[in-house]
Protein backbone atom coordinates (compact mmCIF):
# COMPACT_ATOMS: atom_id res chain seq x y z
CA UNK A 1 0.00 0.00 0.00
CA UNK A 2 1.14 3.63 -1.00
CA UNK A 3 1.43 5.82 1.48
CA UNK A 4 1.73 9.79 1.24
CA UNK A 5 5.05 11.45 2.84
CA UNK A 6 5.33 14.98 4.24
CA UNK A 7 8.56 16.05 5.10
CA UNK A 8 8.23 17.67 8.99
CA UNK A 9 11.51 19.30 9.94
CA UNK A 10 11.44 20.53 13.75
CA UNK A 11 11.24 24.44 13.89
CA UNK A 12 14.60 25.44 15.24
CA UNK A 13 13.59 27.42 18.13
CA UNK A 14 11.19 24.98 19.45
CA UNK A 15 13.71 22.33 19.47
CA UNK A 16 16.85 23.80 20.50
CA UNK A 17 14.72 25.04 23.89
CA UNK A 18 13.68 21.63 24.39
CA UNK A 19 17.32 20.51 23.64
CA UNK A 20 18.02 23.56 26.80
CA UNK A 21 16.31 21.20 29.48
CA UNK A 22 17.17 17.95 28.87
CA UNK A 23 18.37 17.64 32.56
CA UNK A 24 21.63 18.48 32.79
CA UNK A 25 23.45 20.05 36.11
CA UNK A 26 26.12 22.09 35.34
CA UNK A 27 29.05 19.34 36.62
CA UNK A 28 27.45 16.68 34.40
CA UNK A 29 27.08 19.20 31.46
CA UNK A 30 30.78 19.94 31.68
CA UNK A 31 31.64 16.40 32.06
CA UNK A 32 30.15 15.69 28.95
CA UNK A 33 31.73 18.13 27.26
CA UNK A 34 35.11 17.27 28.37
CA UNK A 35 34.07 13.80 27.16
CA UNK A 36 34.66 15.16 23.51
CA UNK A 37 38.20 16.31 24.89
CA UNK A 38 38.90 12.84 25.75
CA UNK A 39 37.50 11.25 22.85
CA UNK A 40 40.02 14.28 20.63
CA UNK A 41 42.56 12.18 22.63
CA UNK A 42 43.70 15.23 24.30
CA UNK A 43 45.61 14.43 27.26
CA UNK A 44 45.44 18.01 28.89
CA UNK A 45 42.09 19.94 29.43
CA UNK A 46 42.01 23.08 31.08
CA UNK A 47 38.34 24.76 32.17
CA UNK A 48 38.55 28.09 33.02
CA UNK A 49 35.75 29.92 34.34
CA UNK A 50 35.54 33.95 33.00
CA UNK A 51 32.87 35.50 35.36
CA UNK A 52 33.69 39.24 34.09
CA UNK A 53 33.26 37.77 30.20
CA UNK A 54 29.98 35.48 31.50
CA UNK A 55 31.85 32.43 29.88
CA UNK A 56 33.44 28.88 30.32
CA UNK A 57 36.41 28.30 28.30
CA UNK A 58 37.66 24.51 27.83
CA UNK A 59 40.70 24.11 26.24
CA UNK A 60 43.01 21.15 25.26
CA UNK A 61 45.49 19.27 23.41
CA UNK A 62 43.50 17.23 21.73
CA UNK A 63 44.32 16.41 17.18
CA UNK A 64 41.57 18.99 16.40
CA UNK A 65 39.24 19.14 13.63
CA UNK A 66 39.56 20.67 10.11
CA UNK A 67 36.67 22.95 9.00
CA UNK A 68 34.77 20.46 7.26
CA UNK A 69 35.07 17.62 10.75
CA UNK A 70 33.96 21.15 12.40
CA UNK A 71 30.89 21.86 10.93
CA UNK A 72 30.03 18.09 10.70
CA UNK A 73 30.13 17.89 14.78
CA UNK A 74 28.32 21.14 15.04
CA UNK A 75 25.65 19.42 13.52
CA UNK A 76 22.71 18.29 15.95
CA UNK A 77 22.73 14.57 16.17
CA UNK A 78 25.58 14.11 13.87
CA UNK A 79 26.92 11.12 15.08
CA UNK A 80 24.97 7.34 13.98
CA UNK A 81 25.10 5.61 16.88
CA UNK A 82 25.29 2.56 15.06
CA UNK A 83 28.63 3.15 14.26
CA UNK A 84 31.22 1.10 15.62
CA UNK A 85 33.91 3.22 17.75
CA UNK A 86 36.98 2.53 19.67
CA UNK A 87 36.23 1.99 23.12
CA UNK A 88 37.59 5.53 24.19
CA UNK A 89 35.12 7.31 22.08
CA UNK A 90 32.54 8.90 24.64
CA UNK A 91 30.27 10.00 22.22
CA UNK A 92 27.57 8.56 20.86
CA UNK A 93 24.59 10.62 19.10
CA UNK A 94 26.61 13.75 18.25
CA UNK A 95 24.38 15.42 21.00
CA UNK A 96 26.12 15.52 23.87
CA UNK A 97 28.81 18.96 23.33
CA UNK A 98 25.67 20.71 22.35
CA UNK A 99 23.11 20.00 24.82
CA UNK A 100 25.53 20.15 27.55
CA UNK A 101 26.45 23.68 26.56
CA UNK A 102 22.27 24.72 25.86
CA UNK A 103 22.20 23.63 28.91
CA UNK A 104 24.48 26.30 30.97
CA UNK A 105 24.58 28.87 27.89
CA UNK A 106 23.18 30.43 24.87
CA UNK A 107 26.44 30.75 22.63
CA UNK A 108 28.50 27.21 21.88
CA UNK A 109 31.90 28.51 20.33
CA UNK A 110 34.48 26.31 18.72
CA UNK A 111 37.57 27.28 17.47
CA UNK A 112 40.07 24.13 16.64
CA UNK A 113 43.08 23.52 14.98
CA UNK A 114 44.43 20.83 12.61
CA UNK A 115 47.26 21.23 10.26
CA UNK A 116 48.06 24.52 11.32
CA UNK A 117 44.50 25.54 10.00
CA UNK A 118 42.03 27.25 12.36
CA UNK A 119 38.71 26.73 12.23
CA UNK A 120 35.68 27.74 14.10
CA UNK A 121 31.41 27.90 14.65
CA UNK A 122 29.17 29.19 16.89
CA UNK A 123 25.81 28.14 17.45
CA UNK A 124 23.97 31.62 18.92
CA UNK A 125 20.22 30.46 20.38
CA UNK A 126 18.98 33.87 20.30
CA UNK A 127 19.60 34.05 16.58
CA UNK A 128 18.45 30.60 15.89
CA UNK A 129 15.51 31.39 17.45
CA UNK A 130 15.25 34.86 15.53
CA UNK A 131 15.94 33.32 12.31
CA UNK A 132 13.74 29.53 13.01
CA UNK A 133 16.77 28.49 10.82
CA UNK A 134 19.58 25.61 11.73
CA UNK A 135 22.45 28.44 10.69
CA UNK A 136 25.86 27.97 12.45
CA UNK A 137 28.09 31.27 12.54
CA UNK A 138 31.35 31.88 11.67
CA UNK A 139 33.67 34.62 12.52
CA UNK A 140 36.05 36.19 9.97
CA UNK A 141 40.43 35.75 11.05
CA UNK A 142 40.27 39.44 12.50
CA UNK A 143 37.37 38.01 14.84
CA UNK A 144 38.82 35.09 15.79
CA UNK A 145 42.07 36.50 16.52
CA UNK A 146 40.26 39.10 18.99
CA UNK A 147 38.38 35.90 20.88
CA UNK A 148 41.56 34.24 21.56
CA UNK A 149 43.27 37.46 22.62
CA UNK A 150 40.79 37.90 24.91
CA UNK A 151 41.21 34.58 26.34
CA UNK A 152 45.04 34.69 25.82
CA UNK A 153 45.75 35.59 29.71
CA UNK A 154 43.52 32.85 30.75
CA UNK A 155 44.52 29.53 28.72
CA UNK A 156 48.43 28.43 28.53
CA UNK A 157 48.17 26.66 24.75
Amino acid sequence: MAKTKHESTPHAKMLLVALRSVGYTNETAIADIIDNSISGAATEIELYFDWDNRRIIIADNGFGMQYEELLEAMEIGSADPNEVRPSEDLGRFGLGMKTATFSMAKNLLVITKKNNQISNAEWDLDEVAHEDKWELSEYDDNQIHDVLSSVDSLVDY
